[in-house]
């Protein structure tokens, strides 16, 4: 069986994988662009589908959140652990007769898993990301996990075949937890595939979602993300970039004389009914 995300993500890219895929720089395919960089890993569609379909030397793969990047840790060093205890979690949720109790089980392993200081929070990061309103990971100011209940009868919380073939597959990377300017720094750019995709900037006139992290994500760090992007052109690396198509001309403007093309996916994640469906998102390619 081929590894798959095992965490539903805000702004993940199974939707897009067929326009990623044909634009993907020719060295993949042949062998010449050895290393695979992503530092916004997120859900890792496209990590999973790259890793599993070419061959790189290495692959170094990083984010921001720190818990999802000591998920990815764990799963990939410690899964006989990892799988104990969600399958305990899942029996517990199984067994509560009502959705009075499932829902009391959720919030609180919410509020353990927002109290307890440990970075040791995998189970309870799945467990949470499947019982929770829509598969949303969202976080106040403080940093607290606050997605409501999401009052499902019967989810597939513990997916033991596809968890060992997560593992399997995290084995030959590098998991860091680090901003994108910590990710690349000091790693030789040629022959290297860097795929950039950063929360998305909101559409005009909507409620946008960027908070994956206390910090959330703005223009300022958007830009900051274009100079890195410009940086690392200079030095030889192949980059792309996803992110929403505002129409304002934000990112026209940011990535002038690159390469930028349109294309349509399917969003699934939100709370407002309005920004579902199809929309517009940009692709943006220095190759």
């Amino acid at each position: 069986m081929k590894a798959k995300p095992f965490l539903k993500w805000a702004g993940g890219k199974r939707s897009l994988l067929p326009e990623i895929r044909k634009r993907l720089p020719e060295g993949i395919a042949s062998g010449k662009l050895k290393c695979y960089v992503e530092p916004f890993l997120g859900g890792g569609a496209v990590f999973f589908d790259l890793a599993q379909r070419f061959t790189f030397s290495s692959i170094y793969l990083a984010d921001s959140n720190r818990y999802l990047m000591a998920a990815y840790k764990a799963i990939c060093f410690d899964i006989e652990n990892v799988l104990g205890a969600l399958a305990m979690l899942d029996y517990q949720y199984r067994r509560a007769s009502t959705m009075v109790e499932k829902r009391m089980l959720y919030y609180k392993v919410r509020n353990e898993f927002n109290r307890v200081s440990s970075l040791d929070k995998t189970a309870e990061l799945i467990f949470l990301n499947k019982t929770c309103f829509n598969g949303l990971y969202r976080v106040n100011s403080k940093g607290e996990f606050n997605t409501p209940f999401g009052y499902y009868a019967d989810p597939f919380i513990c997916d033991v075949v596809n968890l060992r073939a997560v593992s399997g597959v995290l084995k030959s990377t590098w998991i860091e937890d680090a901003d994108f300017t910590e990710a690349t720094f000091g790693i030789p750019m040629k022959a290297h595939f860097f795929y950039f995709d950063p929360p998305y900037r909101p559409l005009p006139s909507k409620d946008g979602f960027c908070q994956y992290t206390d910090s959330g994500f703005t223009d300022a760090d958007q830009e900051r993300l274009c100079r890195v992007f410009r940086k690392l052109d200079k030095k030889g690396a192949f980059l792309m970039f996803s992110n929403s198509d505002t129409g304002d001309g934000f990112f026209e403007d940011l990535y002038a004389g690159y390469r930028i093309e349109r294309v349509r996916t399917r969003s699934t994640i939100s709370c407002r009914g309005e920004t579902r469906g199809v929309r517009n998102e940009i692709l943006i390619m220095n190759y």
